[in-house]
């Protein structure tokens, strides 16, 4: 009888996910074009009392490429960068189309903000490209919607709770 109830349960779990797929297509909520397919995208973290739904990226290719062609994030929803531990990585606007705020994450702790990060002015010369740097070595880099951060409040010093394939 035990068994039967937790195959019950089971079941109504898949069919309740299965229609959240359906309602919620992950594409749209991400603002992804077509050809665009995020390697990971239902990891969820906390910056301080706000929730997130990130795509982790951590391949050099996916590092480089970062939100670059898409059209925008919806709110509470980000790209998280996985980078060497304790590193101070640079980040660009190149084919950006939305501007965005950029949190420095350091042992589960904001470490610095970029704030509202323009979209380039002339985005085919790379070489004019403003260049973003932590002033500390982090472990991780979130991207989110431009205001963001000033909406929720965030802060330096605020605690991040990273997704639990991470922890």
């Amino acid at each position: 009888m035990k068994q039967l109830a937790y195959l019950f349960v089971l079941l109504v779990a898949v069919i309740g996910l299965s229609s959240w797929l359906q309602k919620g297509d992950v594409s749209k909520v991400l603002n992804l074009g077509p050809s665009q397919t995020p390697t990971t995208y239902t990891q969820v973290l906390k910056v301080k009392n706000t929730t997130v739904m990130v795509e982790i990226v951590a391949t050099p290719e996916k590092l480089a490429q970062g939100l670059s062609g898409r059209d925008g994030l919806a709110e509470n929803i980000g790209m998280l960068f996985v980078v060497a531990q304790n590193t101070r990585p640079t980040f660009w606007m190149k084919d950006m189309k939305f501007p965005i705020d950029i949190i420095w994450i350091n042992d589960n702790m904001v470490v610095g903000i970029e704030k509202n990060v323009p979209i380039p002015q002339d985005p085919n010369n790379t070489s004019s490209l403003e260049r973003y740097s932590p002033s500390t070595g982090v472990d991780y880099v979130l991207e989110v919607e431009s205001g963001f951060t000033q909406k929720n409040s965030i802060a330096p010093g605020d605690e991040v709770e990273l997704p639990q394939t991470l922890r």
